[in-house]
């Protein structure tokens, strides 16, 4: 029989004791370190599901019809931008999205990144996983229609439309702590 030191308590019950406790310890932090990369996790999923919406036909048709309309004027946007001549530009860019299909397609890709950005910003998806699939396309596109949604902007004194094409575009890397490879 272990000795009882007159606690009432055995040698074993004071090592079975202590060994719980430390196994608390232990169980506590990984707890939530797996809570939380299950979190994240969850926003990166939902940070694809964008992107695999945006490879999706319906915004990648108005993709396609925008950036083939931004394509056949290229060289007359260059010429343009080499003549320094701001208004001509304007006009071209206005131009490329006057009838009704170009207006749609501006209307639901600029709603798309504006969701994009409500996204991330809340929290609900995943930073770095938009910064890599999605802030090029958003470059991409405020490099071709960012003059027709600042036009938008002026001309209905809405400074938040378009909004999720200048923020996505802007992202940046943060540190990521579930990573440790």
């Amino acid at each position: 029989m272990i000795a009882d030191n007159g606690s009432g308590r055995t040698g074993l019950d004071r090592f079975l004791s202590r060994a719980v406790a430390v196994m608390t310890i232990i169980a506590i932090p990984a707890g939530l370190y797996g809570y939380f990369l299950s979190q994240h996790t969850k926003r990166v999923e939902t940070a694809f599901e964008f992107y695999k919406s945006f490879k999706a036909d319906r915004i990648q048709e108005n993709w396609s019809l925008l950036m083939q309309r931004w394509n056949a004027k290229a060289d007359e946007f260059d010429r343009l931008l080499t003549e320094n001549n701001q208004d001509g530009f304007r006009q071209l860019a206005l131009s490329l999205v006057s009838d009704n299909k170009g207006a749609i397609a501006v209307e639901q890709i600029a709603s798309f990144f504006d969701e994009v950005s409500e996204c991330v910003n809340s929290g609900l998806c995943d930073n770095n996983t938009a910064f890599a699939m999605l802030k090029e396309p958003a470059s991409q596109f405020w490099g071709a229609y960012g003059v027709y949604i600042l036009h938008i902007r002026e001309k209905y004194k809405n400074d938040e439309y378009g909004i999720g094409v200048s923020r996505t575009r802007s992202l940046a890397l943060k540190p990521n702590y579930f990573y440790w490879y």
